[in-house]
């Protein structure tokens, strides 16, 4: 999928399931409402917005990665993602922003977002064995809670964990 003005894959509800595909340019590289959306080995870069933008739902992502947008990862109004063995990088905003929902990472990495690697707001993330590699903060978390195990924070400018509010373990 490459040169799609709006998006890539635009979906509202279902099932949809892309593998070992490439999705390059477009306001939004993937785009679902409500949708079950399963990625293996899929590469979203240089999206104007986000490279993977989830309203509701449920994602799972195994191996690939999100280059370049102003966000990786966008989850919002209560989606749910699992995220595994996936990079999310050089976004110029945050790599992944969730408001509401859950995240679930693991060997994931996060890595030169200008601004946080994760950022959530009242959500709830579990973030196992990730490195979070020179962004403006590893992980910001504004309520909700946070359970890292594992993880490694390196090169971060202010800030591995920035936390207020809600619970972190």
């Amino acid at each position: 999928f490459e040169g799609n003005a709006e998006a890539g894959l635009d979906a509202a509800g279902g099932a949809q399931r892309l593998e070992r595909t490439s999705v390059t340019s477009g306001r939004v590289g993937v785009r679902t409402s409500g949708s079950e959306l399963t990625l293996l080995s899929v590469e979203a870069a240089r999206a104007e917005l986000a490279c993977v933008a989830l309203k509701g739902g449920r994602l799972t992502w195994k191996g690939g990665s999100a280059r370049g947008a102003e966000r990786g990862l966008e989850l919002s109004e209560g989606a749910q993602a699992e995220v595994t063995d996936v990079t999310v990088s050089g976004s110029s905003g945050h790599g992944v922003e969730i408001t509401g929902g859950r995240l679930l990472a693991a060997q994931a990495r996060f890595e030169g977002n200008k601004d946080d690697g994760v950022h959530s707001e009242g959500a709830v993330l579990e973030l196992t064995s990730c490195v979070f590699s020179k962004n403006r903060t590893g992980v910001g978390a504004l309520g909700g809670s946070t359970l890292i195990s594992g993880g490694t924070f390196e090169g971060n400018a202010e800030a591995g964990l920035d936390a207020a509010g809600g619970a972190q373990r």
